[in-house]
């Protein structure tokens, strides 16, 4: 398999991050839904060095090498603790970003507070209880269980404008991976925000939109 030199950087990233956040080295690195384990991604590495250091410049591509180990999306396996407790906090089962955007859609509510307040535990304890969580807790929490379907997920943050024609900070997440090649906004807050109901893809506010960045610091670690 070739991949693009630009989606082995993307892959190289979130795998920093990941080291970053919890210390060690991640178990696998999804590439449009397929999950890439770490042995194959060194592989790649070692190869793109190589390059670099015979040519003096970045290469186009990179082979990703099929004889070793690609792990299979999540789907029909073991779901993991975070996947579980959150069916259990929604009082639903989902196996795809679209199941769990319905479920949210149905249990799930919005609150408004800066930055973010709770921890997971404590996110979910609000949700089984019925109250609510804002967009930056939301991301928090839904973001591993989305990687665990097998998805590519980043943060999103940016400014909204919304019907009162004022501009709003905001959080989101961004998935690309299995039905979705490229990547598509999920705003979990457009369905569980009172009165508005919009779907995936969709943020809360669609007047406007400006100053996005993705997977910043402040928020990944």
């Amino acid at each position: 398999m070739i991949i693009s030199y630009k989606q082995y950087q993307d892959m190289s990233i979130r795998i920093m991050q990941f080291q970053m956040e919890r210390g060690r080295k991640p178990k696998y690195v999804t590439l449009n839904g397929t999950k890439i384990g770490q042995k194959q991604y060194e592989d790649m590495m070692k190869r793109v060095d190589v390059f670099i250091k015979a040519k003096g410049r970045n290469p186009k591509s990179v082979r990703l090498d099929e004889d070793l180990e690609i792990i299979k999306p999540s789907l029909g396996k073991k779901k993991s603790a975070s996947w579980i407790k959150l069916e259990e906090a929604l009082k639903n089962k989902f196996n795809n970003a679209e199941e769990l955007y319905n479920a949210l859609s149905d249990q799930g509510q919005y609150k408004y507070y800066y930055n973010d307040k709770f921890d997971n535990k404590m996110a979910l304890t609000r949700l089984r209880k019925g109250l609510g969580i804002n967009c930056t807790d939301y991301s928090q929490l839904l973001r591993p269980v989305l990687e665990d379907m097998g998805y590519d997920v980043r943060y999103a943050h940016g400014r909204v404008k919304c019907g009162d024609k004022q501009w709003y900070g905001h959080v989101w997440l961004q998935i690309k991976g299995r039905a979705y090649d490229n990547w598509i906004n999920y705003d979990v807050v457009a369905v569980t925000h009172h009165g508005i109901k919009r779907p995936i893809g969709s943020l809360v506010c669609v007047a406007g939109v400006k100053d996005v960045e993705y997977d910043p610091n402040w928020l990944a670690q």
